[in-house]
């Protein structure tokens, strides 16, 4: 609209679009000119996910994406009037898919320097994790001591996930991986001596997987996860409404029950 335009017309005519919306009328008229593979009504966003659980993963026996990351995305964006579609790529290619605005936004991610040339980051985050070391249980590499893990050590790494200066200043040598998943599976099979891993998501991925771990301390800083917005219009004014919403719905019981309901407590994010 033209800037002269008062707030109070632009908000009638916001108030209405969202009616428009919630009754399902663009879906309608989007099913009626066959247009579903070429158009998506204005509150639909599409957001990329990795399968990290508990933060996210597709349970097939609902048919949908779950998680704690997730399900706190949903609640807050529907709050705000969106829909949400999730779709999952391998970490690397979901950055390249940010980098060109293909997409409206992906979880449950680092705020680094590199990603911010690309993508806006709110002020409140969606989550938080602890990065440790894991080995098999029978290893006699001690892990209690960063010192005391050899150089020759093979510590494997998920390529385009983020981890803290310890980890990258650690002597022992480092080997990428496709997925965490495929790093249990390579310490399992002893082609790596250490798998670096979020601990919720490492802890999930041994039971999963039937591999006797053990975890190292907490080396390092919390890793602070944010759900991150395409740098374009749409992305920028995403940005301040999540945001606020975000931070307003983690003081409320719906927020806890969420944690809850995935074994986590406030104080495991939070404290």
């Amino acid at each position: 609209m033209n800037k002269n335009i008062g707030n109070e017309i632009i908000a009638k005519i916001e108030a209405v679009l969202k009616k428009i919306h919630e009754k399902g009328i663009m879906q309608r008229l989007i099913k009626k000119y066959n247009l579903q593979q070429y158009v998506l009504p204005g509150n639909v966003l599409e957001i990329l996910v990795a399968d990290w659980k508990p933060y996210s993963w597709y349970d097939e026996n609902k048919n949908e994406w779950v998680g704690v990351d997730v399900d706190v995305a949903r609640t807050v964006l529907n709050k705000l009037g969106y829909q949400t579609i999730f779709l999952t790529y391998p970490r690397v290619r979901c950055l390249e898919y940010m980098k060109s605005g293909t997409y409206d936004a992906v979880m449950s991610l680092c705020a680094t320097a590199d990603r911010k040339a690309f993508l806006l980051f709110p002020d409140e985050p969606l989550s938080t994790g602890k990065d440790v070391l894991f080995k098999l249980k029978e290893s006699k590499i001690d892990i209690a001591d960063l010192r005391k893990i050899p150089e020759q050590a093979r510590c494997g790494y998920t390529d385009g996930y983020a981890y803290g200066d310890w980890f990258w200043n650690a002597k022992f040598k480092k080997i990428n991986v496709a997925s965490d998943e495929a790093g249990f599976k390579l310490l399992e099979n002893r082609r790596i001596d250490l798998f670096v891993c979020n601990l919720l998501v490492g802890r999930q991925l041994a039971k999963e997987l039937n591999i006797d771990v053990v975890s190292s301390p907490v080396f390092g800083e919390k890793m602070i996860y944010y759900i991150a917005f395409s740098q374009n219009y749409h992305g920028t004014n995403l940005l301040k409404s999540v945001s606020q919403e975000l931070k307003h719905f983690k003081r409320t019981k719906e927020y806890l029950n969420i944690l809850s309901g995935y074994g986590i407590s406030y104080d495991d994010f939070w404290k």
